[in-house]
């Protein structure tokens, strides 16, 4: 099988942590007989293989000013004997590129709402939490924006690609895979096995260092009440790259809220601290890998931070009800990264994926 991808490559993390996987497994999957071809630009022979793969960071900002000029693009990719499958990597589980799919055979997310007819509605600044604190508290943007909603028979069409989880995300993983932009050599593209135990003594119980500057404030109003919330116990504030992740080692737990996305990078920084990962629920929604498991691999609390308090006291008073929750969330990571199955399991997901048939994805619980 031979699959060609059309993507903007290492320019964000997003983009890396997509085609991360990819390059690393190469071999794996070359094996198994799946060759891929990356593209950075729009071609002629981008269309002569038997899957077209469409990144959406490839087209970006382009969306909003030459929509009708992507559509053409994507639509002449499609012959009558390959198919053509669009990856949306935005961070959230919601902003789905809707006008994409009647011209697609499969659009798939790095998360997708577990209640796929939200996709059929309306949602207060593309996401449901932004959405929920509109609706909730009359958090309110300087320029709303509202999310464009998918027909009733594209739904099918919706699955699960994989999450941004599957990057390099230790000390120097940023490094290594800038300078892969440069010199794209196979030395730069590993996972690191620099895994800190969740067994040792960690002298600090909370850290939550995170921005709270964002253009819209539906998307930082969760961040600005954590903020507030958090003052009787930690500064919030940046600090440089180093100190952060020796904190992130000496530390208990983790609070990790929403950004543009229900997942952030800290999450997996967490992981392979050994800290237990604290986050607003993500009930609504599913991913691959599975690394969020509400009190077996994090800690969820309400978009609403009601318990929010209430749990950091009880965590604190009492860490060694928590400690096997930052182990298995560790040991989960680990095993999709560098285990010994790593490269199979992420095989069977991208074999699946390739094998996508729409007519065939059962999405009749979600309609009824």
């Amino acid at each position: 099988m031979l699959v060609h991808i059309l993507t903007k490559g290492f320019n964000s993390p997003n983009g890396a942590s997509f085609l991360f996987p990819l390059l690393h497994h190469r071999k794996y999957l070359q094996e198994i007989g799946i060759k891929f071809q990356l593209f950075y630009q729009d071609s002629s022979k981008l269309k002569e293989c038997d899957i077209v793969i469409l990144e959406s960071k490839y087209y970006s900002q382009r969306w909003s000013i030459e929509k009708n000029r992507i559509l053409e693009e994507i639509k002449s990719y499609k012959t009558s004997s390959n198919k053509v499958f669009y990856f949306d990597i935005n961070d959230s589980a919601g902003w789905p590129h809707a006008s994409a799919l009647p011209y697609v055979d499969g659009y798939f997310k790095n998360q997708l709402f577990k209640d796929k007819t939200l996709y059929t509605k309306p949602l207060y600044g593309h996401r449901l939490y932004t959405d929920y604190y509109y609706r909730q508290y009359q958090i309110e943007d300087q320029i709303p924006i509202i999310q464009e909603t998918i027909p009733l028979n594209d739904i099918s069409k919706l699955s699960i690609g994989w999450n941004s989880g599957l990057g390099n995300y230790s000390y120097s993983g940023p490094y290594l895979t800038h300078f892969y932009r440069y010199f794209p050599w196979s030395i730069f593209i590993r996972y690191s096995t620099n895994f800190h135990s969740p067994e040792t003594i960690r002298p600090r119980n909370v850290s939550c260092r995170m921005g709270t500057q964002y253009a819209r404030h539906s998307v930082a109003w969760q961040r600005l009440q954590i903020q507030a919330l958090l003052q009787p116990y930690m500064a919030i504030q940046k600090v440089t790259r180093r100190a952060y992740y020796r904190e992130l080692k000496q530390s208990k737990y983790v609070i990790s809220p929403f950004g543009l996305g229900e997942i952030t990078l800290k999450d997996f920084e967490t992981f392979m601290a050994g800290a237990v990962l604290v986050k607003p629920s993500l009930d609504t929604m599913e991913t691959w890998p599975d690394f969020y498991q509400a009190n077996k691999t994090y800690v969820p609390f309400k978009w609403d931070l009601s318990d929010l308090s209430d749990l950091i006291e009880k965590m604190i008073a009492n860490p060694s009800l928590y400690q096997d929750i930052a182990k298995q969330g560790q040991d989960l990571y680990r095993q999709y990264t560098v285990g010994f199955d790593a490269a199979e399991y992420f095989a069977h997901h991208f074999t699946k994926l390739l094998s996508f048939n729409a007519k065939e994805n059962n999405v009749t619980e979600y309609l009824a």
